[in-house]
């Protein structure tokens, strides 16, 4: 993720959308985090941000901070699709099915980056699947290119087999889960007490948070720690990171 994809998360209290926000806007409005420290490289990020109007400064307490704006929000969905986190899955599966010969390359590789941004995975070369119901927009995306071949979109249900096997597999999930492992094992051992641990903590976990397909709980594995991690967050690492500046680390007490 980028800098500035980082900048825009945090200011947007990503985490606190992911409990029981009625909408993205009502929580945006309520939730402002501020940036945990402002070393020399971010300047020039930040400036770039505050002329395209991502952010804007303001005060707080006298001090001066920066706060997400509604154009910035329109971003962070490009991020991390927030819309996911409110679908309840319907058991239906979407799936698209394509024969579009070697020749016809770039016309496959429009297809497939397509499929990517609306969250589908490659169960094999020319098929892909998403539990989101989404065959509206992604009929209304492929009607926008032309490509050479045969693109067939269904949905349906799977009557055997092992679900989350398979999504576990294409989605690469072990590997997303030993990573929030990790940061969940981090404050359990006690490894997280400071507010520069914390905020470090906290933009892996923004890292992670943006490869997560965000899947409907019914796929995840039983034992998942995404949803431990997003605890840990809640109960633990928002109490550092809220804490008042004189309370925080010496180096960062003068920041936001």
């Amino acid at each position: 993720m980028t800098t500035k994809g980082y900048i825009l998360l945090f200011l947007a209290g990503i985490h606190d959308l992911l409990e029981n926000a009625p909408t993205p806007s009502d929580t945006y409005r309520a939730v402002y985090g501020y940036a945990p420290y402002k070393p020399k490289n971010l300047y020039p990020v930040i400036s770039r941000m505050l002329s395209d109007k991502q952010i804007e400064k303001t005060e707080r307490n006298g001090v001066a901070c920066f706060r997400i704006t509604n154009r910035g929000l329109k971003d962070v969905e490009e991020i991390i699709p927030l819309e996911r986190l409110r679908l309840k899955w319907d058991g239906y599966w979407r799936m698209v099915i394509f024969d579009i010969e070697e020749k016809w390359k770039k016309d496959r590789d429009r297809i497939r980056s397509v499929l990517k941004d609306l969250g589908f995975a490659m169960l094999q070369e020319s098929s892909w699947i998403t539990p989101f119901p989404i065959e509206n927009e992604l009929i209304s995306h492929l009607s926008k290119i032309r490509v050479s071949g045969e693109v067939l979109v269904t949905k349906t249900k799977i009557l055997s087999g092992d679900i989350r096997a398979i999504v576990n597999r294409v989605w690469k999930l072990d590997e997303l889960d030993d990573n929030y492992r990790e940061l969940t094992e981090e404050v359990e051992d006690r490894k997280v007490n400071t507010y520069s641990q914390a905020a470090r903590w906290d933009l892996r976990f923004l890292d992670l948070l943006a490869e997560d397909p965000l899947l409907p709980v019914q796929l995840l594995p039983r034992r998942w720690y995404g949803a431990a991690a997003k605890q840990v967050y809640n109960t633990k690492i928002r109490v550092i990171l809220n804490r008042p500046a004189d309370k925080r680390d010496k180096r960062l007490s003068k920041d936001c």
